[in-house]
């Protein structure tokens, strides 16, 4: 199994920069419909942002847990990856005399 653990982190990442853009669309559209210089459009941004903030909200909380998940998975199969490596380096060169490998090869 091929857990590409660098793109999680960077999926987590980039869910992190998405989520800061979201978060910042009042300021974004107020900044945007200040500066416009036409009123109707300037009203149709303003209320944009506005009414958008409920489900933006839900949206962010959605990102935000898939980002803290990806982390989390990262972390689990790094820290897995870290532990089998260990066991492997720590197991004998060959086996002991008497002990028994679980391995059968069929002649």
């Amino acid at each position: 199994m091929d857990v590409p653990i660098d793109e999680l982190v960077r999926c987590a990442a980039s869910l992190n920069v998405i989520s800061e853009a979201l978060g910042n669309a009042n300021q974004n559209a107020a900044a945007s419909a200040s500066s416009c210089g036409h009123s109707r459009l300037s009203g149709v941004l303003l209320q944009f942002g506005n009414n958008w903030s409920a489900h933006r909200r839900y949206l962010l909380d959605t990102m935000s847990g898939l980002g803290e998940a990806c982390c989390a998975v990262a972390e689990q199969f790094q820290g897995l990856d870290q532990a089998l490596k260990d066991a492997l380096l720590d197991a004998p060169a060959s086996p002991q005399p008497g002990v028994s490998t679980g391995m059968r090869i069929a002649v």
